[in-house]
């Protein structure tokens, strides 16, 4: 009798080399790029804090998380979040910016967002975000219009870092 492993192929990898042989399964499991799927070798990247409402000062970006890649790992950002807590703000309005960036290139799509996207709680998941090793990632947030109060800017980015020798070649350009 078959293992519960086994299907009508026998094994599950004869299974996977069965379903390539018929172009049904042009990347199995296994070989999901490290960006999309992390590898046994991947540990988490959880980044999150709170700060206080800065001081009115509209293009003047102050970083909510700040932090550095490993030298030797790449990394994917997965999920993310941005909130105000406090009174003053009404989503949509620009009064409150913030904007995610790679060594202060904005990422596309998180240059200025205007509205909050999760909480450090319930963060949202988004795309892959691809972090090079040693680069610098920030979250950051510019008061437009806000008296600040006491006000809390809260933010977070998490995901995974995998060892760059898991990346395949001219994955970076």
């Amino acid at each position: 009798m078959s293992s519960a492993r086994q299907g009508m192929f026998g094994s599950i990898a004869a299974y996977q080399d069965q379903g390539d042989k018929q172009g049904l399964c042009p990347i199995s499991i296994r070989k999901l790029p490290p960006w999309l799927w992390p590898t046994v070798s991947s540990r988490n990247l959880i980044q999150a804090n709170a700060i206080t409402l800065p001081a009115v000062s509209a293009g003047v970006f102050t970083p909510i998380v700040n932090f550095l890649i490993d030298p030797g790992k790449n990394g994917v950002l997965k999920w993310f979040a941005n909130q105000f807590v406090g009174t003053g703000f009404t989503d949509g309005t620009g009064s409150i910016i913030w904007r995610l960036t790679i060594d202060s290139v904005p990422v596309p799509g998180f240059e200025n967002i205007i509205v909050s996207l999760g909480t450090n709680q319930m963060p949202r998941e988004i795309a892959p975000v691809l972090l090079p090793a040693q680069k610098r990632v920030q979250l950051s947030v510019t008061n437009v219009s806000i008296v600040p109060a006491g006000q809390v800017i809260e933010g977070s980015v998490a995901g995974w870092l995998y060892p760059l020798d898991e990346e395949p070649p001219g994955r970076f350009y």
